[in-house]
């Protein structure tokens, strides 16, 4: 038995609180888009999909997706959300990132906000490094901790979990710095980034709309997105 995994499992079970408008899940498959640019005829692993929104946008035209998730009730989200037309192009996996075969290599692989949730940041970042295929990308989003706000929302969080109870584990805390110098060691280089969000405690009463007006708003204006919490960095690995 893993209980960080079983832990991990019923906190993203719980999908109408994570999903429900949502502002960083907007942002983050614009930001994915931005940075990526077209991407063709390409095998897409998205690891902890959620419900598809990151990586389904890729369907078109002649992309392939496996969509893995520990959590059932996700899966099931990114099922509805994935075009009839394109079903035949989309795997569903519910599986932890360990279990995943690395003989299978793809040419993109997404992982969005897992390594806060992961028992070992490092282990992840090497398996994830294995997923890629030579000449492939890899994107990774974080909270930055690096960063002094990241901190602040880290121990926020943390605070708030504990007097809630709605997880019963601690999440990672990850700064950029490490996790570029973690995937350096896994043969995965830095090509480009993107700083954002200053999304404070707070601000969850704000219409949706606002909120996603004000991260696109953050990504925008170059102040603030050099302090933005949020991070997303994009590798290449060597052919």
């Amino acid at each position: 038995m893993n209980v960080r995994r079983d832990s991990v499992r019923a906190y993203f079970d719980k999908t109408e609180v994570y999903l429900r408008e949502n502002p960083r899940i907007v942002t983050r498959a614009i930001l994915i888009r931005k940075l990526l640019g077209d991407v063709v005829d390409s095998d897409i692993l998205d690891i902890g999909c959620g419900d598809g929104s990151l990586s389904l946008q890729f369907l078109p035209p002649d992309n392939r997706v496996t969509l893995v998730d520990l959590s059932r009730q996700m899966l099931a989200k990114a099922s509805e959300n994935t075009p009839a037309s394109h079903r035949s192009r989309v795997q569903f996996v519910n599986s932890d990132i360990d279990d995943l075969d690395s003989a299978r290599q793809y040419q993109l692989v997404l992982c969005m906000g897992l390594l806060a949730h992961v028992a070992s940041v490092e282990h992840t970042i090497g398996k994830m490094a294995a997923l890629v295929a030579p000449g492939g990308r890899c994107v990774i989003q974080i909270t930055d901790n690096g960063q002094f706000l990241g901190r602040f929302l880290h121990w926020y969080y943390a605070t708030r979990r504990a007097l809630t109870r709605y997880s019963d584990y601690a999440m990672n805390k990850v700064a950029r710095s490490e996790v570029i110098s973690i995937a350096a060691r896994h043969g995965l280089a830095l090509v480009s980034r993107q700083q954002y969000s200053l999304l404070l405690p707070g601000m969850g009463w704000l219409p949706y709309t606002w909120l996603v007006r004000y991260e696109l708003f953050t990504v925008n204006t170059p102040f603030l997105a050099r302090i933005g919490t949020e991070a997303i960095l994009v590798f290449a690995k060597e052919r």
